[in-house]
């Protein structure tokens, strides 16, 4: 009799296989575990500085100072040899007439004549002399001043006398009026200051010549009895 085949071996060859397959399955998975949370955290922190990276603005660089112009010497070395020209020659023909001026030596006569001080001497004006004074019975009247009392004097029965201080003129005419003492009573100091002021005098003379000269001049105001 014809015994029947068996197929245990190739039975045990496939499970073997499946076994590998499920085991490698199982390690690709824990290996995708152990290195798929790292990966993540990485990603998290390379994310920002990327972002910041693209959204920096780009700075500008500031602006070149502009170039400082030459000194002066640089400028007279960078002009032509012909414009500098007439500027030596004019120093150079200026040069000995200074040098001259310094080395000509002092005259002899102002040196051998010391200077004297000058005093200085005070020069005052001219002064005119004092007008002199007249006595009033020495004075004579060309026209006499016209004394008259004020009306309303003469109802208040005012009266008295005024002195006045009169300058006269070379020419015998007023010069200055002033009140020399009143006779109290403010109307008939008035009265002789315009009455004064109409008056004429005969001029007086000294050594032949007319003079200014004052007097005291009386001003007599009564009523009538």
């Amino acid at each position: 009799m014809l015994t029947p085949l068996r197929y245990e071996p190739q039975a045990g060859r496939g499970t073997r296989l499946a076994g590998v397959v499920v085991l490698a399955l199982h390690l690709l998975g824990i290996w995708a575990i152990m290195h798929i949370a790292p990966m993540r955290e990485a990603v998290h922190k390379l994310a920002p500085l990327v972002v910041s990276i693209v959204s920096a603005p780009q700075r500008t660089e500031p602006p070149k100072p502009l170039p400082l112009p030459p000194p002066p010497q640089a400028r007279l070395q960078q002009l032509e040899p012909a414009t500098l020209i007439p500027v030596f020659q004019v120093n150079a023909a200026a040069a000995p007439s200074a040098a001259a001026t310094q080395a000509a030596p002092p005259t002899p006569a102002a040196t051998s004549q010391p200077s004297e001080p000058v005093s200085a001497v005070a020069v005052q004006p001219l002064q005119p002399p004092a007008p002199k004074q007249i006595a009033a019975g020495a004075v004579r009247y060309l026209v006499a001043p016209p004394v008259e009392v004020p009306m309303l004097s003469r109802r208040a029965g005012e009266s008295g006398v005024v002195l006045l201080r009169v300058l006269v003129d070379a020419q015998g005419l007023p010069k200055q009026i002033l009140l020399h003492k009143s006779s109290g009573f403010a109307r008939l100091d008035e009265q002789a200051l315009a009455a004064m002021r109409q008056a004429r005098f005969k001029p007086q003379t000294e050594n032949g010549q007319a003079i200014e000269w004052f007097v005291i001049a009386p001003l007599s105001y009564e009523l009538e009895r």
